[in-house]
């Protein structure tokens, strides 16, 4: 860990070619942020799902920059678009798919963005105090 801090810019990040179509560029890894922050975007064809599971560690933020998702957080379902935000307690069982008429385009930066935040950040109390704290400058 950059004991300085760490930028990581637009179109850069490690690439990870999950599936046809689906890819996530990694922003933040772990081993970069002293295992308190990893960050990436994604991009999620529509029906694309992320299967219900849990992480005992880390409590995970997701934030919709285009498309639709329909997140399940323990027994709730929430469907959202853009600028939508949903906080996944660690514990807690999710699960999440792409649901929008259109899968989005990596070229106009129609991609979704998922925060893991680790049990480091867990005074945190709502979503938008993750995500700001993630975008203060």
């Amino acid at each position: 860990m950059d004991p300085n801090g760490l930028v990581v810019m637009p179109g850069k990040g490690r690439a990870w070619k999950m599936a046809p179509g689906r890819s996530s560029t990694l922003k933040l890894r772990n081993g970069e942020t002293g295992e308190s922050v990893m960050i990436f975007e994604e991009v999620a064809p529509v029906g694309t799902v992320t299967p219900m599971h849990l992480h005992h560690d880390s409590d995970e933020v997701a934030y919709v920059l285009s498309g639709e998702i329909t997140f399940k957080i323990g027994d709730a379902v929430t469907v959202g678009g853009p600028g939508t935000c949903a906080f996944m307690p660690h514990d807690v069982a999710h699960a999440w798919k792409s649901t929008g008429a259109e899968t989005p385009e990596p070229s106009s930066r129609s991609v979704g963005l998922t925060t893991t935040i680790s049990s480091k950040s867990k005074g945190l109390s709502t979503c938008q105090e993750q995500v700001s704290s993630l975008s203060r400058v």
